[in-house]
């Protein structure tokens, strides 16, 4: 394990960022330096691969690139999988659209998978509109406590990608939530971050108490109207086994985009 890149390493990521069939990562080659000299990843690297290993609250995430598209030797895989035994939560993932991912990879350094998520888009000349019988507000810094214990009460912490507490107020700074409560509670809540005519919706989340009262239609339905005149397409991940908010979403007009997330944990660690 080393703290720096060497100059093979470099060329290695940069040839294969971006490719899905050569590497896992989908943080760009400067963003990758940034948190290597900040010392948050550790490297392994053979001739063929580099590893990076994520330092992250909790758990570690771990990211390969690749020299080119052949697969490696059975001795490369076994000095990576002692590696990774290190590492008592260790997580990564692959992105892919069909079975052009390549599981083989995390496979074989010891990763069993451990779920998948769909990408749904919409776009907004699909949509289908509905009246506004609900209407959400922005939610301020004042909820930024009670957002948090939702959201870490209601996600898998290993794997939905959730927001740190620094993060979320940024969020609410910036105007990028919005809530419904009822009884004065906090009855609901979505995130929302926008990338120039895309809407990500990053995160929908109804509190246990006031389910099945169209909390989450109503959260949906008032962040698809405030975006509507300014978005061209709106997309979000959700876990493939999660239906009912796939119905949610497909009342809207999202479409599965054929686009998959696969989670791997790696198989000695204990995420129960």
């Amino acid at each position: 394990m080393t703290h720096f890149l060497s100059e093979d390493d470099k060329k290695i990521i940069r040839n294969a960022i971006g490719k899905p069939l050569r590497a896992n990562c989908y943080l760009s080659y400067h963003e990758v330096q940034k948190k290597i000299m900040d010392g948050e990843m550790d490297i392994f690297s053979h001739k063929d691969i580099v590893v990076l290993v994520h330092k992250m609250r909790g758990m570690y995430k771990m990211y390969y690139f690749l020299n080119d598209s052949r697969r490696l030797s059975k001795n490369v895989y076994q000095d990576l999988y002692e590696e990774m035994l290190n590492y008592n939560i260790l997580i990564t993932d692959i992105i892919a659209r069909g079975e052009n991912g390549r599981y083989d990879v995390v496979k074989n350094m010891g990763f069993n998978f451990y779920k998948k998520y769909f990408r749904l888009q919409l776009s907004v000349d699909k949509e289908k509109i509905f009246p506004l019988t609900e209407k959400a507000v922005f939610a301020d810094e004042t909820d930024c406590e009670e957002i948090y214990e939702l959201l870490y009460s209601s996600f898998d912490v290993l794997s939905d990608h959730l927001l740190t507490k620094e993060e979320l107020k940024q969020s609410l700074l910036f105007h990028q939530v919005i809530k419904i409560c009822r009884d004065k509670k906090l009855a609901g809540v979505l995130i929302f971050e926008k990338y120039g005519v895309k809407s990500y919706l990053r995160a929908l989340c109804v509190n246990p108490i006031y389910r099945s009262r169209d909390i989450g239609f109503s959260l949906v339905n008032s962040y698809i109207d405030i975006h509507r005149n300014e978005s061209q397409s709106f997309y979000l991940w959700v876990e493939s086994t999660n239906q009912n908010a796939i119905r949610l979403y497909e009342k809207f007009g999202y479409r599965h985009d054929g686009l998959t997330d696969c989670i791997y944990l790696h198989q000695h660690c204990d995420h129960d």
